[in-house]
């Protein structure tokens, strides 16, 4: 399961210089790649990687990667029909080598031009249910006066212990479930009710009107409303059995030769 955390912070100069530098690398990632007619990372990557170090030295190689992940994403989205662009101070990516989030300890660190920076953060009531999470990922912008910075955090899922109580579940003809602990949902009030629809359907049909037409789409759609609420209750009923599982029926039916 996981969560984004948004958080707003002071602007820095050392890291809207980065997002600018990042999002100027993505940009000429794109034009390499739109002229060269490639999408794939990798491809990307041979392509651009040292000549995006030599042109920005201070540019941690993390960052380098993420641009041209992005830049390899946005080229396949637009399916090389045109040039798309990231704007100056628009989202950038930081991943687990380049973030570190201390949320219980007040802080985050993220890598710059200049080296790790370092921010003080005040998590905002609703978000700190999740401070115990796993940071995973982060995206970096800048509105023009505040840093914002999204944190997606993860939870692990608890593992869950084998069942002890299974119940096998098969839909009977005469009742609608029958349950492998010899219980049965008695099926005589929804069999009368699919019967009368059933006449009904029947008599309509051989009529054959436009008003009879019209009222078999009406009988449908009550018929339908009527299943979807018994099953709806005999779900319920099932669930409320004392279980761990439920096997449901599977049925193997082999084609005529």
């Amino acid at each position: 399961m996981q969560r984004t955390i948004t958080l707003y912070l002071l602007a820095d100069k050392r890291l809207i210089e980065t997002i600018e530098v990042v999002n100027a690398t993505t940009n000429e990632i794109l034009v390499v790649g739109f002229h060269a007619r490639v999408v794939n990372k990798l491809k990307l990557h041979h392509l651009t990687y040292y000549p995006t170090r030599e042109r920005y030295p201070g540019i941690p190689s993390s960052l380098v990667c993420t641009a041209r992940d992005t830049a390899s994403e946005m080229l396949k989205r637009e399916r090389l029909e045109r040039l798309p662009t990231k704007k100056k101070w628009s989202a950038i990516r930081y991943n687990q080598r380049t973030f570190t989030p201390e949320l219980g300890r007040g802080f985050v660190t993220l890598s710059s031009m200049t080296g790790r920076v370092k921010l003080d953060v005040s998590v905002p009531k609703y978000f700190q249910q999740y401070i115990g999470w796993k940071g995973v990922s982060a995206k970096l912008s800048f509105n023009g006066t505040k840093l914002v910075l999204g944190i997606v955090v993860e939870e692990r899922t608890p593992s869950v212990r084998p069942p002890t109580a299974v119940l096998g579940v098969d839909n009977g003809i005469l009742n609608h479930a029958v349950l492998s602990n010899n219980k049965f949902y008695a099926s005589d009030h929804i069999r009368a009710v699919k019967g009368r629809y059933l006449y009904l359907r029947g008599k309509l049909q051989a009529k054959g009107t436009r008003s009879a037409k019209r009222k078999l789409k009406r009988l449908a759609k009550k018929e339908k409303r009527f299943m979807a609420d018994v099953n709806h209750k005999v779900a319920n009923w099932i669930v409320a059995q004392p279980l761990d599982a439920i096997a449901l029926e599977k049925l193997g039916i082999r084609k005529g030769k």
